[in-house]
């Protein structure tokens, strides 16, 4: 005897005269334990909330052209409504980001932009914008999105653009390319379609 058992697992009859293995019924039960704590963590959790593309609305006022020391600014200003009974803030860039519209047709619906990345859309990533800005209840708040453009990649540079019919006619050709913007908020899966209003 070298101290060891061979004898196969312990086997016991039910009442029913079906054979009970101890082993199989632990991880039978252990499996019935981890299918109920993922119905209850589905059930806690509850399903995603769907995008919303009418609580903020937007009307495009203006589009100003600045020139720094490095580039070129397109301001795209527009008026923003809330229409919520609640106060509302713009997120910081880490929780929204505004995509470009570069093909035609031009978004008819704010539900058009709900599944990111949208065919047809990209990221603006030289934009700015004013984070926090509050929007009350029921009032509309003027907002400002300045996208930078470097004139390198365009075969020109901010010396020749010093004059000013030259900043014109190359911010008039940038402008022509932007169809429309839509602005996604990822913290109240809110999504915020700004028109084109610029021609």
């Amino acid at each position: 005897m070298n101290g060891r058992s061979d004898d196969p697992p312990r086997v016991t009859a039910s009442r029913g005269g079906k054979l009970q293995n101890p082993k199989v019924k632990f991880f039978a039960g252990l499996a019935l334990l981890l299918v109920a704590l993922l119905a209850w963590y589905a059930f806690r959790s509850g399903p995603e909330e769907s995008w919303n593309g009418r609580a903020i609305t937007a009307r495009f006022t203006d589009v100003t052209i600045e020139k720094t020391e490095k580039d070129v600014h397109l301001v795209f200003h527009y008026a923003l409504t809330n229409l919520t009974n609640r106060a509302y803030r713009l997120p910081p860039p880490s929780k929204g980001v505004l995509m470009a519209s570069v093909s035609e047709p031009a978004l008819q619906d704010a539900d058009a932009a709900l599944h990111e990345p949208e065919p047809g859309m990209k990221d603006v990533d030289s934009v700015v914008w004013e984070p926090a800005l509050l929007i009350p209840p029921g009032r509309t708040v003027n907002c400002e999105f300045d996208i930078s453009i470097d004139p390198t990649p365009y075969g020109t540079s901010l010396d020749e653009l010093r004059e000013h019919r030259r900043l014109i006619v190359f911010s008039g050709l940038r402008l022509s390319e932007m169809k429309e913007f839509v602005f996604l908020d990822y913290a109240n899966r809110y999504v915020i379609a700004l028109p084109r209003g610029w021609k």
